[in-house]
């Protein structure tokens, strides 16, 4: 064999190469396309905040930020609830009840959790809501009506 037959095969596998690499990448801006901002982020407590707790009740709290308009546009593979640092749950939308003054009921379903339930009460800018899994309950309310 002549040294030209060895060269012709490194085009064919750098061509090759490239295309995975462009295949790869456009991938991953599909899959980010696909990615629901979060409804909750991280929050300082606000200095209106006020203890609402019952006394006798063992509470867990953090403050977040939350953006209503993420539940209207959440992709179809559902919405990304981190709760806490070891609370991240996914949650497939079941349904949206709508009222005529603009409100509505957003309604899902942890994905893989039998007796859950997700539900998010929307007005204007103000969201409330509660999320069962089995036998918890965790509430999202607002803080001084934000």
């Amino acid at each position: 064999m002549t040294r030209s037959n060895f060269r012709r095969p490194i085009p064919i596998i750098l061509i090759a190469l490239l295309f995975f690499l462009f295949a790869l990448g456009v991938g991953r801006l599909i899959a980010d396309s696909n990615k629901t901002p979060p409804l909750f982020t991280p929050a300082e407590r606000p200095a209106a905040a006020v203890d609402r707790r019952p006394a006798d009740a063992v509470v867990r709290e953090t403050f977040v930020a939350v953006d209503p308009r993420i539940l209207q546009t959440a992709a179809p593979g559902g919405l990304n609830l981190v709760l806490f640092d070891e609370i991240n749950l996914n949650v497939a939308h079941r349904r949206t009840d709508r009222f005529p003054d603009g409100g509505y009921v957003w309604v899902g379903a942890v994905a893989g959790r039998e007796h859950s339930e997700v539900s998010f009460s929307v007005q204007g800018e103000i969201l409330a809501g509660t999320i069962h899994l089995g036998d918890k309950l965790y509430r999202v309310q607002p803080v001084d009506g934000r």
